[in-house]
């Protein structure tokens, strides 16, 4: 049977008797489609295509307890309220973000050892791979295996000023005297746990579906959590 797993913990594991007993389908990521009539254009409306929708998700889950009902709920609604991670168990290779989740009401059954409820995910319309980290010293090519861009979470090790071309686009960042952390999703660059950001500049790394071409300059070594998503 499916497990949901909040944080990489099993919501079955930390409160026993916690059983889902319907899995919804999962829908697919929708585009967020702007359309624009001009009168008279023989090909129809102009599309311009931007990012994509949230979705919800909402699984048919039973706790039993024939003791301590009302404290599993609470524990219950704790984890629930306090996740940023849903990964199922029949699927341990991919993980969508939590941006809300909504719980509404316990049913419970006339016995009082039981109840139901039906949790509503708000989600990252984005579906991430688990990888592991990479770590490169010298100009390197990487595979994109997902269907859209990736933002990369980055460990860059250098000194003085520092480049990162990928493809195309260009980044720098000034005065290295530390390991920075770039996390390419936030736009946010932190050594030494102080903020950075306005030592960088240029594109951000960003790695499109395919093959990317990778050049270092002034880098050391650079250790990568490519963060690989689908729709």
């Amino acid at each position: 049977m499916v497990e949901l797993i909040l944080d990489g913990q099993s919501l079955a594991k930390s409160v026993p008797g916690t059983l889902v007993t319907k899995k919804p389908n999962i829908p697919a990521a929708q585009r967020d489609v702007q359309f624009t009539d001009v009168p008279g254009r023989l090909s129809g409306s102009l599309t311009e295509k931007r990012g994509w929708k949230d979705i919800t998700w909402s699984p048919e889950l039973q706790l039993v307890d024939f003791k301590t009902l009302n404290q599993s709920w609470r524990k219950t609604r704790q984890l629930l309220q306090s996740a940023s991670k849903l990964m199922l168990s029949d699927d341990p290779d991919f993980y969508r973000l939590i941006k809300s989740v909504t719980i509404g009401e316990f049913s419970v059954d006339d016995v009082e050892v039981s109840g139901s409820y039906k949790p509503s995910f708000t989600l990252n319309p984005l579906e991430y791979q688990v990888t592991d980290p990479k770590t490169f010293t010298a100009n390197f090519d990487i595979v994109n295996p997902g269907n859209v861009a990736a933002e990369p979470l980055l460990t860059v090790s250098g000194s003085g000023t520092v480049k990162i071309s990928v493809n195309t686009n260009q980044f720098s960042i000034d005065s290295l005297t530390a390991p920075v952390t770039l996390d390419c999703a936030k736009h946010t660059a932190t050594m030494a746990d102080k903020d950075i950001t306005t030592s960088t500049a240029g594109d951000w790394p960003l790695f499109v579906p395919g093959v990317n071409h990778v050049i270092l300059t002034g880098v050391t070594s650079i250790t990568m959590q490519p963060r690989w998503c689908y729709v």
